[in-house]
């Protein structure tokens, strides 16, 4: 039998010129080394990274492909009113750039959202939107009135509020005031109010008469928004009320803001020490009083009293109409931040209208109010896609310098021809020089003069008939 001598992708006969031959060397490491030697030639080593550079390539195309999203925005920057120092004297009273007209119609606002008292268990379980003075919130403890009229968009609002709650702790708030002592018929109370303070109750008298279609409440707060309250039920045990005791503090902050669809909502918020919005404290009481005449009429957010009210109501499953899907210190949060949320939008869209219409008095603030557009964009996952532009451009310039080279050679179809060139590209398909007025087609993949094929056609047309 004659041996084979040829050359395949993964076999070489004889064995590659100056390996070590299997009997050479001693031991299990030379006989290791020799298969290595023997395996590794330098055409299928070639074949090797070949293939791993292809691989390597389809690898980056892919994650270039990948698509990501990218963000685009335009400035709008509303004017806002700056945020007051909390050293300045911040009051109750009407804010010193309003009139009483104005302060009035922004004071409604506030006080609007304050009789839903008895609807917002409801309306916070529900997860439902507030639309407020023409613009749409989402449910939150932050407090900020919105500005411009983008549907999808970025702002910065200078300061919000963000309140807690806590049961039988007054003083955490007011710490110069101490709670009213009360009975089932009336509040008595115990400290005197400051006069910058603002007293909300909802019986003048002072005095009540307990039941389902009527609670009481006892409130007091201060310029900066804290404050605290009271509110009394009927109960089913005989010679107390229901009472619901809540405090909470007003904390000053940077509010970033996002609009999805003209529903404006907090990103996050950034500590603003000392600085609130000028109407902090005033939305804050007038949304207290709206709570009040609420309360006056049965309306109340203490879940003891909601369910003695609807016990003797049944869904279709057997099960009472009260479900309580939220806690009371949320109900009362998201409550007094819509409150003071309605009343500072009304106040931002009116300084934005007067500064457009000249009237500069008050110093305003940027809003950084922005569109925020989405775009997709192919990705480069992990920087493969380096891989893919460094291949392509490698594998172009080997083309290049190939048809350099193999003109250098003195091939025949290449001799005064520029294979770079768009005539040299013809030239290399058709291996022979072309004129410029020679008309040329493609016929089943191939480049062929259209003189040449018509004479064939008409040849074969002849012989035929």
């Amino acid at each position: 039998m004659q041996g084979v001598n040829a050359l395949s992708l993964f076999t070489e006969f004889p064995d590659r010129t100056g390996a070590r031959r299997r009997s050479e060397g001693r031991g299990r490491l030379a006989l290791w080394w020799g298969s290595i030697s023997r395996f590794c030639s330098k055409k299928r080593l070639g074949w090797y990274v070949l293939w791993m550079g292809l691989a390597l390539h389809t690898t980056s195309i892919v994650a270039i492909l990948q698509p990501e999203k990218s963000y685009k925005s335009k400035i709008y920057n509303d004017p806002i009113p700056c945020a007051a120092k909390s050293t300045t004297v911040l009051t109750l009273d009407r804010e010193e750039y309003l009139s009483w007209v104005q302060q009035t119609a922004i004071d409604k606002f506030s006080f609007d959202i304050g009789l839903q008292f008895g609807n917002y268990v409801d309306q916070v379980s529900g997860n439902t939107t507030t639309s407020v003075a023409g613009r749409n919130y989402k449910k939150e403890n932050v407090a900020f009135g919105a500005v411009g009229g983008l549907e999808n968009g970025l702002q910065d609002i200078p300061d919000g509020q963000d309140t807690t709650q806590s049961t039988a702790l007054w003083q955490a708030s007011l710490p110069v005031l101490s709670p009213p002592k009360f009975s089932l018929t009336n509040f008595s109370e115990v400290s005197t109010i400051p006069p910058a303070f603002g007293r909300i109750i909802s019986h003048p008298s002072l005095s009540f008469n307990l039941s389902l279609a009527e609670n009481a409440m006892y409130g007091v707060v201060d310029p900066l928004g804290n404050g605290a309250l009271m509110t009394l039920g009927p109960n089913t045990l005989p010679g107390s009320p229901l009472a619901l005791v809540c405090t909470w503090k007003a904390i000053p902050k940077l509010v970033h803001v996002q609009m999805v669809n003209f529903t404006a909502r907090s990103l996050s918020t950034d500590d603003a020490p000392g600085r609130y919005p000028s109407l902090t404290g005033r939305a804050t009481l007038k949304t207290l009083e709206g709570m009040a005449q609420s309360a006056r009429y049965g309306g109340t957010i203490d879940p003891g009293s909601i369910e003695l009210i609807r016990s003797g109501i049944l869904d279709v499953f057997g099960t009472s109409y009260y479900t309580q899907a939220t806690s009371t210190t949320q109900v009362l949060e998201i409550l007094l931040a819509d409150g003071v949320k309605a009343g500072l939008t009304a106040y931002n869209v009116l300084f934005r209208a007067q500064r457009i219409n000249g009237q500069r008095a008050m110093r305003m603030c940027n809003s950084n109010n922005k569109t925020v557009q989405e775009h997709w964009r192919f990705g480069n996952s992990r920087n493969l896609g380096w891989i893919a532009m460094i291949c392509t451009s490698g594998v172009g310039l080997l083309g290049v310098a190939t048809v350099l080279w193999s003109k250098n050679k003195g091939v025949t179809r290449l001799i005064e021809v520029s294979p770079l060139g768009a005539t040299g590209g013809f030239v290399l398909g058709r291996g022979e020089a072309i004129d410029d007025h020679q008309l040329l087609c493609v016929r089943n993949g191939k480049i062929v003069d259209v003189e040449s094929e018509e004479k064939t056609r008409l040849i074969r047309s002849s012989s035929s008939g």
